[in-house]
């Protein structure tokens, strides 16, 4: 779906793979795909690097001008990166994206439930407490966010490593100072299985809490934040 869209744009548009030492065949499909398009660059860690480290390593890695972080188990809707480039060159005043999504069970055909943005259409938050009040933070979603590229690495990413929130606490810093934008239409399935209604084994719930409370943390920062 993405390589499909980007016809066109192939000279404004890359797409960086940035493989965080995967044990399945992610790298013979990345590396085939790189090698049939200029414009994807694959990269493949020795070690497992973490999320947060690794999400900032792709973003570095990258040389547009706004960065997309997508996962690998989400989809992408119709011209999506029409309407995301389309938002990028009319308004030049923001420095972050935040794109509706749903999530989908049933390999991505079964809607489950939508986001929780409220905005009903789309529009350009003018701060951060304008931004979290029609987002109600479902910028959590790591593939609902569009970053402009400099003002990822001048927030400093570094300091959110081990998080497991990273775009979230960059997307944080940056509203403090900008302007945002807000896409209504849902650009994104968020991937939904039986799986996360069954019970889990004492180390995925140890997994799951700690990521749960690190996200009451971020919460609880924000007035400090302002």
């Amino acid at each position: 779906m993405i390589i499909g869209q980007i016809d066109g744009y192939e000279g404004i548009i890359e797409i960086v793979i940035s493989d965080n030492c995967s044990s399945d065949n992610t790298g013979e499909i990345g590396r085939k795909y790189a090698v049939k398009h200029s414009y994807i660059k694959y990269y493949r860690n020795h070690i497992n690097i973490g999320f947060d480290r690794n999400v900032d390593s792709a973003i570095k890695k990258s040389s547009g001008e706004f960065v997309w972080i997508l996962a690998d188990d989400d989809f992408i809707e119709k011209d999506a990166i029409s309407k995301i480039v389309a938002v990028i060159v009319n308004n030049p005043e923001i420095n972050l994206i935040f794109l509706n999504y749903g999530l989908y069970k049933d390999d991505f055909n079964k809607l489950v439930s939508n986001s929780r943005l409220r905005a009903v259409r789309d529009c350009i938050a003018i701060d951060g407490n304008d931004f979290y009040h029609k987002t109600v933070f479902a910028n959590s979603f790591v593939s609902s966010n569009v970053f402009r590229r400099t003002s990822w690495v001048n927030a400093g990413p570094s300091q959110y490593y081990d998080s497991e929130w990273i775009h979230f606490y960059v997307a944080r810093d940056i509203l403090l100072n900008s302007k945002s934008y807000i896409i209504c239409d849902p650009i994104v399935r968020q991937g939904w299985d039986e799986c996360r209604l069954k019970p889990r084994s004492k180390d995925e719930y140890s997994i799951f809490v700690k990521y749960f409370f690190y996200f009451l943390r971020f919460i609880h920062q924000m007035p400090e934040e302002g």
